[in-house]
C-alpha cells in the first residue's frame, strides 16, 4: 500500500477556467516509482472549483463552459453575492468576498473530487 500526499496550485480566470491536468499528472506520477498501479484522488478544498473527467478537446471546452453559464448564469441576483447581508463571521475579509454564488453551484453540480485508476 503506497499514500502519497501533493498539492497543485493554479491560476484561474475570473470566469469559466477549464485546465487540462493530465500532463502535471503524468509528471508526477513518473517521480513515483511505487506508483505503479491504484487510484489517484484528487480533490479540490474550494468550495468553487469543480474536478471531473473529460477529454481534453477545445471544442468540447466550449460546450462545457456554455452548458455551466447557462446552468448558472452570472448575471442572476444570487443571495450568496449579497456580501452587505451576509454574516461576516463566516468570511474571512468581507471586502475582499468575491460574488461567486454562480461558480460554487456549478462546483456543486461537477463535484470536487474525482479518483481515477492508474494503470
Amino acid at each position: 500500500f503506497f499514500t502519497h500526499h501533493t498539492s497543485l496550485a493554479l491560476s484561474t480566470l475570473p470566469s469559466i477556467s477549464l485546465h487540462d491536468l493530465t500532463p502535471l499528472l503524468k509528471a508526477l506520477l513518473a517521480t513515483l516509482p511505487d506508483a505503479l498501479s491504484g487510484t489517484l484522488t484528487l480533490t479540490s478544498p474550494h468550495t468553487a472549483v469543480a474536478i471531473t473527467l473529460t477529454e481534453a478537446e477545445p471544442r468540447l471546452a466550449d460546450d462545457i463552459r456554455g452548458f455551466l453559464r447557462r446552468l448558472a448564469p452570472r448575471e442572476l441576483p444570487y443571495l450568496h453575492n449579497d456580501i452587505h447581508l451576509r454574516d461576516p463571521a463566516g468570511m474571512e475579509d468581507p471586502a475582499t468576498e468575491p460574488m461567486n454564488a454562480a461558480a460554487k453551484l456549478g462546483a456543486m453540480v461537477v463535484g470536487a473530487s474525482l479518483v481515477v485508476p492508474v494503470v
